[in-house]
């Protein structure tokens, strides 16, 4: 009962791991151009950053938190649920 349960929650949040992800030209495009951009921006402007207190919490927020909340509820759930509605 309680596999159904966590499969069902699972699948309503469009949680199914692939490893293709991994072999996308445009996934590591995306690593390396992030500190690449970062470090161009630091060196074009490098007071961009000045005045925001960095802590451990923050970066984690920013960086985990928030982008798989966003992704849980807007591309898992909520888009699971209009293609659901619209597509019958």
């Amino acid at each position: 009962m309680m596999r159904a349960i966590t499969r069902s929650i699972l699948n309503d949040l469009g949680l199914h791991f692939s490893h293709s992800f991994l072999f996308d030209r445009q996934f590591h495009y995306a690593l390396l151009a992030a500190p690449v951009l970062l470090g161009a921006l630091s060196s074009i402007n490098p007071d961009w950053a000045h005045g925001i207190a960095i802590s451990l919490a923050l970066v984690v927020s920013i960086v985990l938190w928030r982008p798989l909340i966003e992704e849980l509820l807007f591309r898992g759930f909520l888009q699971g649920e209009l293609n659901r509605r619209f597509q019958s």
